[in-house]
């Protein structure tokens, strides 16, 4: 028996949506990359697997595929359909076995599949049907056909509906079989209509590093919703489930950290022995006002294990994207944020919103608005123009005298602009320009 295991942590309306979508639908869209020949190396290396990968990378899809192709099928009356019988009697399965060269040859260093199909094994549990004459999974691998059958028939013949599967759903292999590589993007470029710049695609959504060294690796649900799309923007909102943490990111306590991966700073022990009890103090830390023990290691594995970050030579998180950038912003920035980390009193904010209040077209007006912004950062200075323009934002929203609009962001976009609107009418735009990054005073 197979026994596979899909883990979530949190279940989300998207991630309800893909868990209906089988793996055939799937292989019938245009922006499907075959990684079928993973089912070939977990029989020839590997008696057990933990498969890790973030949330949007595929896990489920290739599970369902795992599922698929070693299910056995039964008939109409609950008897076992002889899969080798029907794969024997099928012309073009045996079209490709002659076509594929050298002597045939099933074994695999997994011994512990039946291979025969009349083994006692599988006679014991139902009785072998020799009437039907069809596989319903059959189509998924041949209609296209997928890898695993055109390039090991020898080993589809010995495995495909042989084997009864346990597939439980609660929501370091190889990753030439999870996310897209540089190759299959380009391989989803040629299928798409639109002009396709490969580098913008790479700062979006790639950066995340693969076992093999210089390996590049995009985020599967990402790039597929950009070719569906072709809009480049961010399709991840794992920053929605980690709210509950978000005491625990200010920036006196985990958001310093965040912020200096960044600029590759913080470093983490990777996959360290946690014990339950660490966890259960994590929940107390949470959910209660009292609890302030902290365990750093956990919190930012956790952020890690969901694809906030990739990680980089000596074990230093690294911000893979800018899809990734925009979803911790969105998880660690917020009004408390801003003012413990610049340390800015209540009243330099009071005035900071009294002077876009008194704006007019006259020089004092603005020499007035430009005090209050420089008596804002006077203890600190923000890292770039982006941090810049967020907190204005920020403070100015919270006033809830105006109406924002803050101008995109972009990888290559050094310049942040936000519109103030005091009405319908009039309002001010706030460009902002840092430059490179600053380090923090």
């Amino acid at each position: 028996m197979l026994l596979l295991i899909s883990p979530v942590l949190q279940a989300s309306n998207t991630g309800e949506k893909l868990r209906k979508t089988t793996f055939k639908d799937v292989t019938q869209t245009r922006e499907f990359i075959d990684k079928s020949l993973l089912i070939k190396f977990i029989l020839e290396n590997h008696w057990h697997i933990y498969i890790e990968a973030p949330p949007g990378f595929g896990r489920t899809t290739n599970l369902r595929m795992l599922q698929e192709f070693f299910s056995v099928e039964v008939d109409s009356n609950g008897f076992f359909i002889n899969a080798k019988k029907i794969l024997q009697s099928d012309e073009n399965f045996q079209n490709i076995l002659q076509k594929r060269s050298g002597p045939r040859n099933t074994s695999t260093k997994r011994v512990t599949f039946e291979t025969d199909t009349e083994s006692k094994f599988v006679h014991d549990a139902v009785p072998l049907s020799a009437s039907t004459n069809s596989l319903t999974n059959y189509d998924t691998f041949s209609k296209p056909r997928l890898r695993i059958l055109k390039e090991a028939p020898e080993l589809f013949e010995t495995y495909f509906a042989r084997h009864p599967v346990l597939f439980m759903d609660f929501g370091k292999l190889s990753t030439k079989y999870y996310g897209l590589t540089d190759y299959d993007v380009l391989e989803l470029a040629k299928r798409s209509d639109r002009k396709t710049n490969i580098a913008n695609i790479r700062k979006w959504y790639g950066g995340y590093k693969a076992v093999s060294k210089g390996q590049n690796i995009y985020k599967t649900r990402s790039a597929m919703r950009y070719f569906k799309t072709g809009v480049l923007k961010s399709y991840r909102f794992e920053s929605i489930k980690f709210k509950s943490l978000k005491t625990l990111l200010d920036f006196k306590k985990l958001g310093r950290d965040v912020e200096d991966a960044f600029e590759d700073e913080t470093q983490i022990l990777i996959r360290p022995n946690i014990p339950q009890s660490l966890f259960d103090l994590l929940r107390r830390t949470i959910f209660s006002s009292n609890q302030t023990v902290l365990h750093r290691s956990l919190v930012l594995q956790i952020l890690l294990d969901h694809g906030f970050y990739t990680v980089q030579d000596g074990n230093r998180l690294h911000v893979p994207n800018f899809e990734a950038m925009l979803d911790i912003k969105n998880l660690i920035f917020d009004r408390g944020y801003y003012i413990n980390k610049l340390n800015i009193p209540g009243q330099i904010i009071d005035n900071f919103v009294e002077s876009i209040e008194r704006l007019t077209g006259e020089k004092t007006s603005y020499d007035n608005f430009l005090a209050a912004v420089t008596e804002l950062f006077k203890n600190c200075v923000p890292r770039g123009a982006r941090e810049l323009a967020h907190t204005l934002v920020t403070l100015l929203a919270d006033a809830r005298k105006f109406s924002l609009i803050r101008g995109q962001e972009t990888p290559e976009n050094g310049r942040q602009d936000v519109l103030v609107k005091r009405s319908p009418e009039t309002g001010i735009v706030i460009g902002s320009w840092l430059g490179r990054l600053m380090k923090r005073r």
